[in-house]
């Protein structure tokens, strides 16, 4: 009687496990096809901003393509309108940390998402990592 049960424990906690990785790539998939419109400015080189506007504070987002947590939060919260609008304040700059390795190094970046304000003069104004609800959000944009 105690090997039937066995068994049957053991074959529910394989199908436990199978489903909710089915779930989760279905979740990852619906994540990574969803990308917020933001204005981008492109990292070229580790002298960012570019010909960014001086006037502008520099919002640079920390991501990887890998990284459940940073699709979580293009889908969730960077879509938002109120969102939005407070980020047209910002000259945006989207990083990759495995394709800007420099970059993610020069903030001392530990995690991602990850997220870094940097004035007209290059300092750093603020930095904060991991996912934000959009009020956490906006109070790092400082509204």
């Amino acid at each position: 009687m105690l090997k039937n049960f066995v068994n049957y424990l053991s074959m529910f906690l394989v199908l436990f496990i199978a489903v909710g990785g089915i779930i989760m790539c279905q979740k990852r998939e619906e994540l990574a096809s969803h990308q917020p419109n933001l204005p981008i400015i492109q990292p070229q080189s580790p002298n960012i901003p570019l010909d960014a506007e001086p006037v502008k504070q520099t919002l640079y987002i920390f991501e990887a393509d890998w990284c459940f947590w940073c699709k979580k939060m293009e889908k969730e919260v960077l879509v938002k309108q109120e969102i939005q609008k407070i980020l047209t304040e910002f000259n945006i700059v989207r990083v990759n940390i495995d394709k800007q390795p420099k970059l993610k190094n020069q903030y001392q970046i530990n995690g991602v998402p990850a997220y870094v304000i940097i004035d007209s003069k290059g300092n750093v104004v603020k930095k904060e990592d991991g996912y934000k609800s959009s009020g956490e959000f906006m109070k790092f944009l400082g509204k």
